[in-house]
């Protein structure tokens, strides 16, 4: 018995067809917010493309952790970037990258990233009560240093959550600020009265006196255990980070060679845009 292959028609439909060499991953090669991965005639490397105002442009993606090659992955690291070798490498296995911050005013000075070693950071304890609801939220301030944080941990309630719980955490006082984290958690992670473990891997970092805040979702109703003053256990684990600068090939010698030090104890540098001349 033959068979007869009618190929559909109308162009691009996302939820069942792609042309060759494009796959549109939302809207339509028409429609102005769509996005497409595309290999354009003569090239060889695919790049993503954003839909704007009729014309199609680079745009951005977000992953959490890049592979380069088979031996070298990079993720976020509070504000750097660490480097991980699978392989072990001696010396190499996990890295934070130096960065140099820059502005309209030129270049700083470089920073290092200095960790301290991993520790509990008790904020809230002692419970004495419960929140419940669909919506739980909690304010957090490090006064006094930067962290990079590997782990948060809360404590459920005598409910558990029946539905996933979206977990996310804006920059400042409330929920309008810039999202620093989101993850969507399983219900497998709130079980009454245990712990509930929101991994980041010391990708979340929080500044010297920077203020964060964090909600709780979900479609059904979940409790979280509080203190008596109704904030939520938290224990966060992580490093306290500070950065050291790193010194260059700019520093002011007298003719003797000896170093020039200013009143407050710091080196006299060279600007260093001049000294890259």
């Amino acid at each position: 018995m033959p068979l007869d292959f009618i190929i559909p028609s109308g162009g691009v439909d996302v939820t069942r067809r792609n042309g060759r060499d494009v796959l549109y991953i939302k809207g339509t090669e028409f429609t102005d917010g769509s996005i497409r991965l595309i290999v354009l005639p003569g090239e060889s490397l695919a790049e993503i493309e954003f839909r704007n105002d009729g014309v199609w442009n680079d745009t951005q993606f977000r992953v959490d952790l890049l592979h380069l090659g088979r031996d070298l992955s990079i993720k976020p690291a509070a504000g750097f970037l660490e480097t991980n070798n699978p392989t072990n490498i001696v010396g190499t296995f996990r890295s934070l990258i130096p960065h140099i911050v820059f502005d309209a005013t030129g270049t700083g000075h470089p920073e290092l990233p200095v960790l301290d070693a991993k520790q509990n950071i008790p904020v809230f304890i002692n419970p004495t009560g419960e929140e419940v609801g669909t919506l739980i939220d909690q304010g957090f301030s490090f006064a006094t240093e930067s962290r990079m944080i590997d782990q948060a941990t809360f404590l459920a309630g005598a409910t558990a959550a029946t539905q996933p719980v979206i977990f996310t955490i804006y920059e400042g006082l409330d929920n309008t600020g810039f999202i620093k984290e989101r993850f969507e958690l399983p219900i497998s992670d709130f079980v009454a009265s245990m712990p509930v473990e929101v991994i980041f891997n010391d990708s979340f970092g929080s500044g010297e006196g920077q203020n964060f805040f964090i909600e709780f979702e979900s479609a059904g109703v979940f409790s979280l255990q509080t203190d008596i003053s109704t904030n939520i256990i938290t224990t966060f684990s992580g490093h306290e980070l500070r950065t050291l600068e790193i010194l260059a090939l700019n520093m002011i010698m007298k003719n003797d060679a000896g170093q020039v030090v200013k009143n407050d104890g710091n080196f006299v540098l060279k600007d260093y845009f001049e000294a890259a001349a």
